[in-house]
């Protein structure tokens, strides 16, 4: 048979965070979500010690799109998202036992002081370096980033959104050096 541990640990599993740009779809629940809740039901099971932490990426830039494509200001559409995709892990059984909108006055503040005390330690650290990059800007002034920069692969010319052709695996920046994965 199985046998126990004699000594028990503290798990703390953080589960990519989803962007609240439409609800989940079978991927995302089978993927890191139900492997997270997995292995914490497993190390429970066992005698450890787990907790799940996540929430919604509402900082993304793919919610900015989804926002202008409902017709809906950003933050209502990360709230009703937010909702829609704890629902929907929930409905499928996954449990969390924290799931953070950063977007609410409970966790806004928070979030933003670690994410700046995050990039001031990595500052500091002399590890990382600070690049200058070229970003166009479209007539409206809005930069074209992300879901905002559509056309045609600079490798392949196919379709395609983003900085990465799905249909040669080219991972491009506009005006910058070309990297094939």
């Amino acid at each position: 048979m199985f046998s126990r541990p004699v000594t028990t640990r503290d798990y703390f599993f953080v589960p990519m965070q989803p962007t609240p740009n439409g609800r989940l779809h079978i991927g995302h629940g089978s993927g890191p979500y139900l492997r997270a809740d997995t292995l914490a039901r497993a190390y429970r099971r066992d005698g450890h010690r787990v907790d799940i932490i996540t929430g919604s990426d509402a900082y993304e830039n793919w919610v900015e799109l989804a926002a202008a494509m409902q017709g809906e200001p950003v933050e209502q559409l990360c709230r009703i998202y937010h909702k829609s995709i704890g629902d929907d892990l929930k409905n499928i059984g996954v449990e969390v036992d924290v799931w953070i909108d950063p977007t609410s006055d409970e966790h806004r503040r928070s979030y933003f002081a670690l994410h700046d005390a995050i990039v001031a330690d990595v500052r500091q650290s002399g590890h990382v370096a600070l690049e200058q990059e070229r970003i166009l800007i479209s007539r409206t002034g809005r930069p074209i980033i992300g879901p905002w920069l559509v056309g045609l692969c600079p490798h392949c010319g196919e379709s395609c959104g983003g900085n990465t052709c799905v249909a040669c695996g080219l991972h491009f920046q506009p005006g910058g050096h070309l990297e094939k994965y």
